[in-house]
């Protein structure tokens, strides 16, 4: 039971993930090479195949304003209001 919990929620988080790329208009190419990771992993991540390392998740909080609640839960908004990079989330 707890493995097909742990299972369903990497593919939601994966999901977001994909989504919260997407919005940014960045490519799976342009994640791996931010992180210095593999770019397959971050297709696993986003299959829900894979969770990402705690430093990889901070990255993205810390440089385009992922919320990382939004990211876990699915809940509130996609950023936080303070991205460096990525699509702002103000109105202009």
């Amino acid at each position: 039971m707890l493995l097909k919990k742990i299972i369903l929620e990497n593919k939601e988080i994966g999901a977001r993930f994909k989504f919260f790329r997407q919005v940014s208009g960045k490519t799976r190419a342009d994640f791996s090479r931010e992180v210095g990771c593999p770019e397959e992993y971050i297709l696993l991540i986003e299959k829900g195949n894979a969770s990402p390392y705690l430093s990889f998740i901070e990255y993205f909080c810390s440089h385009y304003g992922l919320n990382l609640s939004w990211l876990v839960t699915g809940k509130g908004k996609i950023f936080t209001g303070k991205e460096r990079y990525g699509k702002q989330n103000t109105k202009t």
